[in-house]
């Protein structure tokens, strides 16, 4: 029997907090209301997520170690992705390394499908799929399979998807879970394997490095403003090597890329606070913004609202599911089946 749930967001904190098997810090980077779905099916040995997301973000992510993950892109005519400086079209797939870190950036709205299965799992599907043991690779691939085979694995993926949200209760069903789990194992391991597929790199261990390290510096000085020398001398890297990373992997320099995330920050700890007890002023200036005009300004142009409005909405956290609770005008979060 396998477990499906879809969920709707209106807060990227929230979204990222859903995600399976990865660690994920959502950037917004776009203007506008933020809205994101997921949903998440738990097969005996396969996960499957899917989700969808309208503004131009910036992911940092990590994998779960225990897991080996495949990513693609589920509409055909969206834009490419940027994993860790790499774009990733429509028609390709992304075949991680266990445990791997990167970033992935989108430009617009973004319909995305990812599946893992343990690392005894996969071995296994190889060799009755492929005829040969399979192994996370020692580094992360884009590759871009036969059309028709990624086109087969698409649209059932979609249909895994449909159904949570049209028929969970088949999904209950032992047969029917059973062989739609067969059928999605079975096109992942072809698409990896076929020995028509090209692969290429996905980042190179240079820049990886240099990355790793500013996002150390970022995660140890969350409120506190950071100049460019410093982060030079924190990462080892000269200012332009710095500035080609940053723009190659997150679509804008490493200052815009802070002060960005601070603005991110300083709304999801609004949506959360409580109006009764907690300022605007205590918030923005918890998070090194002391120009207040200026900070209410640029919030209201990114987010389409005052910062006073988004305190003022109600949000509740519901401890059961570890997702904000829908309220009138806050994240909808509409549950199908259990996980």
């Amino acid at each position: 029997m396998a477990f499906g749930r879809s969920l709707t967001f209106a807060e990227p904190d929230q979204y990222q907090s859903a995600l399976r098997a990865v660690s994920a810090d959502v950037i917004v980077s776009g203007r506008g209301p933020f809205h994101a779905r997921l949903t998440r099916v738990n097969f005996s040995r396969l996960w499957l997520q899917g989700g969808s997301d309208n503004l131009p973000r910036i992911a940092r992510l990590a994998n779960d170690p225990t897991r080996v993950p495949i990513f693609l892109q589920t509409v055909s005519d969206q834009a490419p992705v940027v994993i860790s400086g790499k774009e990733v079209s429509p028609g390709e797939l992304v075949f991680f390394r266990r445990g791997e870190t990167y970033i992935n950036r989108s430009v617009g709205p973004n319909c995305w499908g990812a599946m893992s299965l343990d690392p005894d799992a996969l071995e296994t599907a190889g060799r009755l799929i492929a005829g040969r043991e399979l192994t996370s690779p020692s580094q992360t691939y884009s590759m871009r399979p036969p059309p028709e085979l990624l086109g087969r694995l698409t649209r059932l993926h979609q249909r895994a998807v449909q159904l949570v949200d049209e028929a969970p209760e088949r999904l209950e069903h032992p047969e029917v879970a059973r062989s739609m789990e067969h059928d999605l194992v079975h096109l992942m391991v072809r698409s990896i394997t076929d020995n028509s597929t090209s692969e290429e790199r996905i980042g190179t261990f240079h820049h990886k490095a240099i990355m790793r390290r500013f996002e150390e510096l970022v995660s140890a000085n969350p409120h506190r403003p950071l100049h460019l020398a410093d982060v030079c001398a924190a990462t080892g890297a000269t200012e332009r090597t710095l500035l080609r990373c940053c723009h190659d992997q997150l679509g804008m320099g490493p200052i815009r890329f802070l002060w960005l995330r601070r603005m991110n920050m300083v709304r999801a700890a609004l949506a959360r606070a409580d109006a009764m007890s907690s300022s605007v002023t205590e918030v923005a200036t918890a998070h090194g913004f002391w120009e207040l005009g200026r900070f209410a300004v640029s919030y209201r142009k990114i987010y389409g609202e005052s910062p006073s409005r988004t305190l003022a909405r109600e949000s509740a956290w519901c401890s059961a599911t570890g997702l904000f609770a829908p309220s009138s005008e806050g994240p909808n979060v509409d549950l199908a089946g259990t996980a």
